[in-house]
């Protein structure tokens, strides 16, 4: 590490642990690559899915996330597609009903005993076809089940100001787009005994807040979880929990009575053998705080800030941000429905933001060139807090900008996920989109068994899978890690110790900064590359400056032999 370079020791504190903690520890989901993907986009069925992965990409993942899950409940159904950034998100109806493409619980039994997998569970909010609301609806205040769901009347009893509804939080801002009533209401009206009601509908009109603390609702965790356990699951993700307590004079999300809530979910989970992490777009101190009271919690900073490095050649607001994230995060730079990039600019709290509104324009702007408009606007993903496009389309197809971002989603502390558009590298699909008409679809390509080949021979991507074997493989990553930032020269360093070994992560964006700046006649920088690997194994030193063409590779050393690393060899490819 040079001089003048903050460095950040994410060392593990070695600290008495609990009964609960260790439990925690040997249950957590391993830190090797994940994948998420939509059972019958990837690899046609939900029952091809593990097959595919583990003879097709062979030590690539070694875990899955299938969207959508079957786990908003013991039973569940999804919402209509139409709700566009929600459209996925499955809600209990009925028993024994699974959303498409798992269609019996044999199915996601079979894939959680042949490969470790991540179940979303959704203890918010139930289908307003849940036989629980329709009971209420039914049967009003005589119904078993009225105390499981809170009117808003209970929560502002003295009324409901403008003020009031100002201070609630929304979802995401592209709710505006999707519903209006909700986006500007988070309730619905319902006759109770012929009299109005309003309910709490935090992610829509299809779907009804409920109280998870009621007597009613636990059971419904306690049922979920056994349900779960029969499958084998091990791990499941708490998904927009944040508004599960409301509070008059409030945001009503993620409340301090919400994290103890994740405390008391999150114990019960560990008599089940499951670990739980939390899924919910945060700001800075709130990820923090999530992360106290979870086993993991998704990282939602890192990716536009990353973004913005690569695409602005600034890393100062990343490493700002590096330096205080919690080691038990998972990092997903892309999903489903794109990225989101409101969560830098600290929304509702008072936090400084990482990126000012100057910024954050400059970054949209460049992947608006990048994608050649087809993916929205500038001033669509601004208002909206999401930027709508796959990950190599936003960076311009650039495989060197693309695998140094990979690197070092891989190399900083957690759990690295990827989404399946992204593993395979690919490009917004205009088409779909237009056939549909609907924008999420264009990062929601199906591959078919010949594009999955095709694209299994593309150079970047076997450079991305050899990246990843070696993330999964390299025993250095089982130790610590130390992060540092140069100022002068704009480079972040990932350093990890481990037994005998160590690898090490140069992340160049202020190389991006001078090339933009047409510097390269004014000083030599042909020495510089965006990443750089460097490692220490057995056999010495090694060292890669180009991911595409010598990506990392370590061999795992069968008994008695010693294992080793080269940049040069491709058998693994």
């Amino acid at each position: 590490m040079s001089t003048g370079e903050h460095i950040s020791d994410k060392k593990k504190p070695e600290t008495t642990q609990t009964t609960g903690e260790k439990l925690a520890k040997e249950l957590a989901p391993n830190t090797k690559v994940h994948l998420l993907v939509y059972a019958d986009r990837f690899a046609g069925s939900a029952s091809a899915v593990v097959p595919t992965l583990r003879e097709r990409f062979c030590g690539v993942y070694e875990s899955v996330h299938i969207i959508p899950q079957p786990t908003m409940g013991p039973d569940t159904i999804g919402l209509p597609d139409n709700l566009g950034a929600y459209g996925d998100i499955p809600l209990m109806k009925d028993i024994n009903h699974l959303p498409s493409p798992i269609d019996t619980w044999d199915t996601v039994t079979k894939m959680a005993h042949d490969m470790p997998m991540v179940f979303n569970v959704n203890f918010s909010q139930l289908s307003v076809l849940s036989k629980q609301f329709q009971d209420v609806l039914r049967r009003g205040k005589h119904s078993e089940y009225f105390s499981m769901f809170q009117p808003v009347s209970d929560v502002f009893s003295n009324g409901l100001s403008v003020d009031d509804l100002e201070k609630i939080h929304r979802s995401s801002p592209t709710q505006a787009n999707l519903e209006p009533f909700a986006r500007t209401l988070p309730f619905v009206r319902y006759e109770i005994n012929n009299k109005p009601t309003y309910f709490w509908a935090s992610l829509g009109s299809q779907g009804i807040d409920y109280d998870v603390m009621s007597e009613k609702g636990w059971k419904f965790v306690q049922d979920t979880f056994d349900r779960l356990e029969q499958t084998g699951a091990k791990a499941v993700c708490l998904m927009h929990f944040g508004s599960a307590v409301k509070k008059a004079g409030t945001t009503c999300f993620l409340l301090p009575e919400t994290m103890q809530i994740v405390d008391t979910i999150t114990q019960e989970a560990h008599k089940h053998g499951m670990t739980v992490g939390v899924a919910e777009n945060a700001s800075g101190e709130q990820i923090k705080q999530l992360a106290q009271h979870a086993d993991w919690v998704y990282d939602t900073l890192t990716p536009p800030l990353l973004m913005y490095a690569l695409l602005c050649g600034d890393a100062a607001p990343l490493a700002q941000w590096v330096y205080q994230r919690p080691e038990n995060c998972v990092l997903l730079l892309g999903g489903q429905n794109g990225m989101e990039i409101s969560d830098v600019m600290s929304r509702e709290t008072d936090e400084k933001p990482f990126l000012t509104r100057k910024q954050m324009r400059r970054m949209v702007s460049r992947v608006h060139k990048n994608t050649h408009g087809e993916a929205g606007s500038v001033h669509q993903w601004l208002g909206s807090g999401r930027i709508n496009s796959t990950l190599y389309s936003a960076l311009g197809c650039d495989d060197q900008r693309y695998l140094a971002a990979i690197a070092l989603q891989f190399f900083l502390p957690g759990i690295p996920e990827l989404y399946y558009v992204d593993a395979l590298m690919g490009m917004n699909d205009v088409e779909l989109m237009n056939q549909t008409r609907r924008e999420p679809m264009l990062n929601r390509h199906s591959y078919s068994a010949m594009e999955l080949n095709y694209a299994l021979l593309r150079p970047e991507v076997q450079a991305l899978n050899a990246l990843a074997r070696f993330r999964n493989t390299f025993p250095a990553f089982d130790g610590s890690a130390q992060i540092g930032f140069d100022e002068t020269y704009g480079v972040m360093s990932v350093l990890w110790h481990g037994h005998s070994c160590s690898a090490r992560l140069d992340f160049d964006a202020g190389l991006i900064a001078e090339r933009e700046l047409g510097d390269d006649a004014l000083q030599d920088i042909s020495w510089r590359s965006i990443a750089t690997i460097t490692w220490t194994d057995s056999a010495g030193e090694h060292k890669t400056n180009d991911l595409l063409a010598h990506p990392p590779v370590y061999v795992i050393p069968e008994e008695g032999e010693v294992g080793y690393a080269d940049a040069d060899w491709d058998g693994a490819l």
